[in-house]
């Protein structure tokens, strides 16, 4: 991980030294990554949390600019499990709103992004490009198990259910595209706060785990596997840094 950020610091450097970067923008916020699997039993759920980017940005002619960036982002899978359960004699949900940790990553980008103004303090952009992995690392390897229980009204346990994963590993697919809209606000003119929404989405499969869920009497009564394609959505907010005298001011 240390070499990403030394390739990306003497890059930036080397680009500063040239004059060749206009601006830095750096963001933080909220996102969702979405799954897919095969069993209905098992429901996914929306995990939220949290990514981080980096951009040099250089200005082109007119109101176009190149992007180019180091973004954190991390794959986290969310659900639960409903079987029947003979003990109690109806469906029963298991590992509710259970988080699984699929891998780290940290992505670089390059895109072109289109400006415009909307007031002398207010601009409009919108940006397209493609991510792929510098960096990314499986959070779970090997086989894992867990188990949920059922209690009764007296908090005994009446019936169980294991979760077995295992074969977490990375599939074909190294990039993504990337879609971002956002509004730029002056604070002065070397400063100006950034929000933006943005969607990432490739037709190949990133990683995959495979699950099986165990009764008490070890009868697998569900098998199941979740996939990754780096499909997600999210909000930036950050600011943004001119370091160079603009050429459209």
């Amino acid at each position: 991980m240390r070499s990403v950020f030394l390739t990306l610091f003497l890059l930036s450097t080397a680009l500063l030294k040239a004059q060749l970067i206009d601006h830095l923008s750096i963001q933080l916020g909220p996102k969702m990554e979405f799954f897919h699997n095969n069993s209905q039993a098992v429901r996914l759920q929306t995990q939220l949390d949290a990514s981080f980017s980096l951009f040099a940005i250089k200005e082109l002619e007119k109101n176009w600019e190149l992007k180019l960036g180091l973004i954190k982002r991390d794959y986290t899978a969310k659900f639960s499990v409903e079987v029947f359960e003979p003990a109690t004699e109806q469906l029963e949900l298991y590992f509710d709103n259970t988080a699984f940790p699929a891998y780290t990553s940290y992505q670089i980008f390059l895109g072109a992004q289109y400006s415009s103004f909307i007031d002398q303090n207010t601009q409009w952009y919108a940006c397209g490009g493609i991510s792929v992995y510098a960096h990314k690392k499986l959070n779970r390897t090997g086989l894992d198990s867990q188990t949920d229980y059922i209690y009764d009204k007296d908090q005994n346990p009446i019936s169980s259910l294991e979760m077995r994963s295992f074969g977490n590993s990375f599939q074909e697919g190294n990039y993504m595209f990337r879609l971002e809209s956002g509004i730029l606000r002056a604070v002065n003119s070397y400063l100006a706060l950034d929000a933006s929404f943005y969607a990432n989405a490739s037709s190949l499969t990133h990683q995959a785990i495979s699950l099986e869920f165990v009764d008490s009497q070890g009868s697998l009564l569900v098998k199941d596997q979740l996939r990754s394609q780096g499909i997600g959505i999210g909000l930036n907010f950050g600011v943004r840094i001119s370091l160079n005298n603009s050429k459209r001011e």
